[in-house]
């Protein structure tokens, strides 16, 4: 089987992916400020010690790639700690935020790139539907003596959930490219129907 993959740029993941990039490079400076002002302490007085919480930091904030330091001793043999983010690798993992990739076993003839995108979007309603049939349902609770009698309650139950499943689907076909209808609410605004 040949896979092909399509790269989809998301500018949402982008902009949180950014957002989380600078979260953690500020907290990491607020913390390497602290362990470089407070070296030759009482809790930093080793070279050994500034590297261990230099290691924390850099795991804690995940700088790891991006953070380089210099540990040393200056005049008075008291350790010293330089550091900066390589620019470069920021400018890196910048370009690369956003996108993502897509697998599929169809053909270019099968389906463009947007297709895919848009059955890959649609695969939450089957995965919804899979969850509510695994998950707990609402149903009053009965006592039942027989085994078969279980078994029978739970196809009932299966069988519910199909048919609700086909009636969603059968509305939401029917909705169109809008996906929206009046006269769910008194004050007829257009809505999304869900079935939850």
């Amino acid at each position: 089987m040949e896979a092909r993959r399509i790269l989809v740029h998301s500018t949402g993941n982008a902009a949180g992916q950014q957002a989380a990039r600078v979260k953690h490079l500020a907290r990491a400076t607020e913390d390497l400020d602290k362990v470089r002002n407070g070296a030759g302490g009482k809790c930093c007085n080793t070279e050994k010690k500034i590297a261990e919480r230099i290691g924390v930091i850099t795991r804690t904030r995940r700088v790891a790639s991006c953070l380089r330091t210099d540990i040393g001793r200056d005049d008075t043999g008291r350790p010293t700690l330089g550091w900066h983010f390589d620019q470069q690798v920021l400018d890196d993992e910048a370009a690369a935020d956003g996108w993502y990739a897509l697998l599929t076993a169809l053909t270019p003839e099968q389906a463009d790139p947007g297709q895919v995108l848009v059955q890959y979007k649609g695969q939450g309603s089957v995965e919804r539907r899979c969850a509510d049939f695994r998950g707990p349902l609402a149903v009053t609770p009965l006592f039942v003596r027989h085994n078969h009698r279980v078994a029978a309650l739970i196809q009932v139950s299966c069988l519910a959930l199909l048919v609700f499943c086909l009636i969603e689907r059968q509305v939401r076909q029917a909705l169109g490219p809008e996906q929206t209808m009046v006269g769910l609410y008194p004050d007829n605004r257009r809505v999304r129907p869900t079935g939850r």
